[in-house]
């Protein structure tokens, strides 16, 4: 049986790029705010639950956000895939070595633990051409 080995996206794999940017646009776009984006902390925490944060602390209601999800979600996306030829997110340093060598063993499998929902994780992976590798994911 193979060892599963997860990793996360954002600061594990990868740097940059125009998420953040995006998810500014997509907030305003549905919600007419961004609230505090540029100071918040995205660590650790699932894409829904930063916007439920942001639109919070911006004095939105809980059941407002949640019926915007939808249509935030699909305008982050819009604009991730926009933005991302002119803006493309990094790979660090050794995370293709790494993840190469780890592809090509048959005793360990590769998948990802990630607070993005999952069609932003594969923006972000596909155009540093490391979406190929993970087998299983859990997204935010």
């Amino acid at each position: 049986m193979p060892i599963l080995l997860l990793f996360d996206i954002d600061g594990t794999l990868l740097r940059g790029g125009p998420a953040k940017t995006a998810f500014r646009q997509a907030l305003e776009g549905v919600f007419g705010t961004a609230g505090r984006v540029d100071e918040w902390s995205f660590s650790g925490k699932t894409d829904p639950q930063i916007a439920q944060e942001l639109l919070g602390d911006a004095g939105i209601p809980k059941d407002r956000v949640e019926s915007g999800l939808d249509e935030l979600w699909e305008r982050y996306l819009g604009e991730m895939e926009r933005r991302i030829p002119g803006d493309p997110p990094r790979l660090l340093p050794g995370v293709p070595d790494l993840v190469g060598a780890l592809e090509g063993r048959r005793d360990v499998a590769l998948g990802l633990v990630t607070g993005n929902i999952a069609r932003g994780a594969a923006l972000k992976l596909g155009a540093v051409r490391m979406d190929e590798p993970f087998q299983v994911g859990a997204f935010g």
